[in-house]
């Protein structure tokens, strides 16, 4: 019987097994397939699991399959394509993110299994304009780059050290250990500590019944490790001994210092992680005694590094040294992934650079400051980044310069400790910075680097047209270039059509930046750029459309720019804003972040803010305002008010004069109570007799027949008013709106009536609303 291969890119994820199949089965063979099965490259891309469900249950028959590549494909066969599907790669892993949920571990092995496989095919699924005729090609397009590890582990949300874990298992591990792993039903973590052992051990934990087994081989292991990193220390001790110089005698304008300093561990675990184990440590007392003072020049300046637990023993250990602390700046440290450092007051993610003077040393010159927080990656135990002594090459570069505890050479410092190298010689020596002149900072290099763009975009202008049509046909080009890019993540690639993109909409406003958000032509090109109203903008589109997450139904805005807003859908759902807007200029987009996932981490960052600023229990509420998906005259969401304003003249029905001259009493007193509260007075009577409302500038009553109630937030169901205003001739006129029946609130309005002979189009609407006067109108008429 003829069957259908799966595509790689499918076979990184595992198939469902057991009794999700028989569900499954017997879901198609009642139901049918309802979603169709994509084939690429003449195998399945995505539905390998509605394919062997859809053959078990009989529906899918060896004539409705596709014959090769370029075969018909029948329902409920689809051919890869089109604008919508993008990369193979990315839409594989969208849909199966989506589609199921797979927990880290089963995540990080789907990633360990990408790493460094390449993409391979066409990936857009589109046909190349020359091959449009079936002309022969010239040259076959080379293979893209294989996937990283760390791009890898970015598009399936873990960490690259979740990554090498992952990978560990599949490449050591015993195939019921690798079969456990991705079903989810062991860590990663402890999936790649059992890998360590012998395939015949692995399958003897694995069958055995008591879960502390599976610990107490880790422990065991872990154990050995320590072990082995003691020995190590030992043997680099003693090898090292014979590399321990005494300081020299040359005199220092600067001392760059990373003391190694002892850490007293308080667990086993925290043992095996203890500095001791990497490199000799010294007690602060043993750091202190050292001569450092004596090879430092009268005039000089030290940087002395100290973690977050030895900050007062690092004051001392520079006082000793006859350094005057002056100031200090702070490495932020980043860890690959969802890692953080350790600590038992706070997860500690990062060290801390002292500065300390002697004599008369000059501060650096106005202007030339760098930034007090540097955020750089980890690199080996101890291991400090380079952009530090960039910034000590920077402040002083003519002073002479040594580095204690020094890990490597470095041209025009001198170097000391166990681990100092004797020497090295660079391939090309560094250019020293001109006399009296610092490196510049990171902030400099910013704008250097907004100076080459905007170079790079103008050099761009004279190969556009100047014609407004092929402008915009331009504009969708690099649109779909730069979203192919971007999910790919070809960040290099994505910022070239980006550029060119900001390069048209400059062309089309004559080549300058003013007036290029609001003069024609540039609008014109923006339009070209705005998804489809309800639909999914791609990268570099600008647009609308509704995100449902966290029992919140909301409206995401994503402008040109990439500034983002949300807006309530509903008047009786809660929302982390009063108004029912709540702009997130904050938040971007990743690369290869899929727009759903970002309208649900938008929502997730407006929930996060309101509990921030307002405390968990009042961060979501009931908003003032909600929003339809349709936009008005400046490109955003129109509102919706609640209820009709109420004429005291005319009040709508249910809401008799009586009742609208006890809102008044009642919003009196309710005003009294609260001002009273913000003096710090007692009300009259002693407790207030209205609540504090959660909203600050609205009064809530509920209305149920005769009796008028307040209320502190907005009832979801019968009738009520609420404070407003409005502007009358200029002068503010403070009224109530009044909703008869909350529940209806968020029904979807009637669609109005088709125009028939009984009810002319012709006749005003005011008139179709009174019978007696449509009948006069029809006996004029006569």
């Amino acid at each position: 019987m003829k069957e259908l291969e799966f595509h790689p890119y499918a076979n990184l994820f595992p198939l469902i097994e057991g009794p999700a199949f028989e569900d499954l089965v017997a879901d198609i063979e009642a139901n049918g397939i309802r979603e169709p099965i994509v084939m690429f490259e003449g195998k399945i891309l995505d539905g390998r699991n509605r394919y062997r469900a859809g053959r078990a249950a009989g529906v899918i028959l060896d004539d409705m399959l596709p014959e090769g590549p370029n075969g018909f494909h029948y329902d409920p066969f689809r051919a890869f394509g089109g604008k919508h599907d993008g990369d193979p790669l990315a839409f594989v892993i969208s849909a199966n993110l989506h589609r199921r949920h797979l927990d880290e571990t089963q995540r990080a092995m789907v990633a360990s299994r990408l790493a460094n496989l390449g993409h391979g095919g066409k990936r857009s699924g589109k046909v190349a304009p020359e091959q449009a005729a079936n002309l022969p090609v010239a040259a076959e397009e080379p293979a893209p780059a294989p996937v990283t590890q760390a791009a890898a582990a970015k598009l399936l949300n873990v960490s690259e050290r979740t990554v090498r874990s992952a990978k560990a298992v599949v490449e050591h591990g015993a195939p019921e250990l690798v079969a456990k792993a991705d079903a989810g039903a062991i860590a990663v973590s402890v999936a790649a500590e059992l890998a360590k052992l012998p395939v015949d051990d692995q399958r003897e934990v694995l069958r055995s019944a008591d879960p502390g087994a599976l610990y107490r081989v880790i422990k065991d292991q872990r154990d050995a490790l320590t072990a082995q990193k003691k020995v190590k220390r030992a043997e680099k001790v003693k090898a090292l001994a014979t590399k321990q110089k005494a300081l020299p005698a040359k005199k220092y304008g600067v001392i760059y210092a990373d003391p190694e300093w002892d850490h007293e561990t308080w667990s086993e675990a925290g043992k095996g992680r203890a500095a001791a184990n990497h490199y000799p440590v010294s007690t602060t007392a043993v750091i202190k005694s050292r001569p450092v003072g004596e090879i430092a020049a009268p005039d000089g300046v030290l940087f002395l590094w100290v973690t977050v637990p030895h900050l007062a023993q690092g004051l001392d250990v520079m006082a000793a040294w006859g350094f005057a602390y002056k100031s200090s700046c702070v490495w932020e440290k980043v860890y690959p992934g969802k890692q953080q450092g350790m600590g038992y007051w706070f997860r500690v993610n990062h060290e801390i650079l002292l500065v300390g003077t002697r004599g008369d040393i000059p501060a650096p010159a106005l202007g030339t400051q760098w930034p007090s927080v540097i955020k750089a990656p980890v690199g080996e135990h101890s291991e400090k980044p380079e952009q530090f002594a960039e910034l000590i090459e920077a402040y002083f570069g003519d002073l002479p310069k040594i580095e204690l505890n020094a890990r490597k050479a470095r041209p025009g410092w001198d170097v000391w400790g166990l681990e100092a190298p004797e020497a090295e010689e660079p391939a090309a020596p560094a250019a020293k910075p001109a006399r009296g002149r610092a490196k510049k900072s990171s902030a400099h290099d910013y704008e250097v680097e907004k100076a080459r763009r905007e170079a790079r975009i103008k050099a761009r202008l004279d190969v556009l047209p100047d014609d407004l049509d092929a402008l915009i046909d331009a504009y969708r080009a690099a649109i779909d270039s730069y979203d192919f890019a971007m999910n790919a993540l070809d960040r290099d690639e994505a910022k070239t059509h980006r550029e060119t993109m900001d390069a048209i909409i400059l062309k089309a406003n004559g080549g300058g930046h003013f007036g290029s958000a609001c003069n024609p032509r540039p609008m014109a090109v923006r339009a070209a750029g705005i998804a489809p109203l309800g639909t999914l903008p791609r990268w570099g589109e600008s647009g609308h459309f509704i995100v449902e997450h966290r029992d919140i139904r909301a409206i995401v805005e994503i402008d040109h720019n990439g500034g983002t807003a949300i807006y309530a859908l509903d008047f009786n759902r809660l929302f982390p804003s009063e108004t029912g807007f709540h702009s997130l200029l904050g938040e971007c987009r990743e690369a290869g972040e899929t727009m759903e996932a970002f309208g649900c981490r938008l929502i997730d960052a407006a929930i996060a803010y309101s509990e921030q600023s307002r405390g968990k229990t009042k961060a979501l509420m009931l908003p003032e305002q909600a929003y339809r998906l349709q936009l008005g005259d400046g490109g955003h969401p129109i509102w919706r008010e609640r209820g009709v304003w109420v004429d005291p003249d005319a009040p709508p029905l249910g809401l008799d004069l009586g009742l609208i001259e006890g809102l008044g009493v009642i919003r009196a007193r309710w005003e009294q109570e609260d001002r009273a509260k913000y003096l710090g007075l007692k009300s009259k009577g002693g407790k207030r007799t209205c609540p504090e409302s959660r909203h600050r500038n609205d009064k809530i009553i509920a209305v149920n027949g005769q009796m008028l109630t307040p209320v502190a937030d907005f009832p979801t169901e019968g009738a009520y008013v609420v404070t407003d205003f409005k502007w009358v001739d200029g002068n503010r006129v403070e009224g109530w709106r009044f909703v008869d029946e909350a529940a209806f609130l968020d029904r979807e309005p009637e669609p109005a009536p088709a125009p028939s002979d009984d009810d002319p189009a012709d006749i005003p609407a005011f008139l179709q609303r009174d019978p007696d006067t449509a009948d006069m109108f029809e006996e004029e008429g006569a």
